[in-house]
C-alpha cells in the first residue's frame, strides 16, 4: 500500500457494511509504520489491484510471532472472483516473512462469505467474543491459522 492508494482504500472501506471505517489517518499510520514499534510490532499494509484499479487492501499487525490480520477487504465489485483469497495468501506469506509463526482475526458472526474465505484458507474457529461488534451489535468470531512451516506460495 503506498499513500497515493489511501482515497481508493477509505472508500472501498466505507462502502463495506462489515469493514472497519477507519479514518485515513489509520491507513496513513500503518503505510508509515512499517518498521518495528518500541513494543517489537510492524506494520504490513497490501492492497489488491485489477485492471491497475485498487480494488482490495488488507493491514496486519505483527507483534513477536503472531500476525493479527486488523482488517482486509475487497470492493464490492470485485467479490466473489476470487481477488480475496489471494489477498488473504499474501497476508500469510508477508507475515511469514516478517517472522510471524501463526496469524489470528476476528470477523462478525454473520459474515458468512469471509468465514468460508478463512476457512478455505486453513483458519479455525477457536473462541468468540460475545458483543464485539457494534452498529449492530454482535458477537466475533476469533481464528486462527498456524503458518510455521508453509512453505512459500502456499
Amino acid at each position: 500500500m503506498a499513500e497515493g492508494d489511501l482515497d481508493r482504500v477509505v472508500s472501498i472501506a466505507f462502502a463495506l457494511p462489515t469493514a472497519p471505517h477507519w479514518m485515513r489517518p489509520a491507513y496513513e499510520a500503518a503505510i508509515f509504520s512499517r518498521d518495528a514499534h518500541w513494543d517489537g510490532s510492524r506494520r504490513i499494509a497490501l492492497t489488491a489491484e485489477h485492471s491497475n484499479e485498487v480494488i482490495g487492501f488488507a493491514i496486519v499487525r505483527v507483534v513477536a510471532r503472531v500476525a493479527e490480520i486488523e482488517t482486509i477487504a475487497i470492493a464490492t465489485h470485485a467479490q466473489g472472483m476470487g481477488f480475496g483469497s489471494t489477498l488473504l495468501q499474501a497476508v500469510v506469506e508477508e507475515s511469514r516473512l516478517a517472522g510471524a509463526t501463526e496469524a489470528e482475526l476476528e470477523v462478525r458472526a454473520s459474515n458468512g462469505w469471509a468465514i468460508r474465505l478463512y476457512e478455505r484458507a486453513g483458519f479455525v474457529e477457536v473462541g468468540r467474543r460475545r458483543g464485539y461488534y457494534q452498529e449492530p451489535i454482535e458477537d466475533g468470531l476469533l481464528m486462527r491459522l498456524e503458518i510455521s512451516g508453509i512453505p512459500s506460495g502456499n
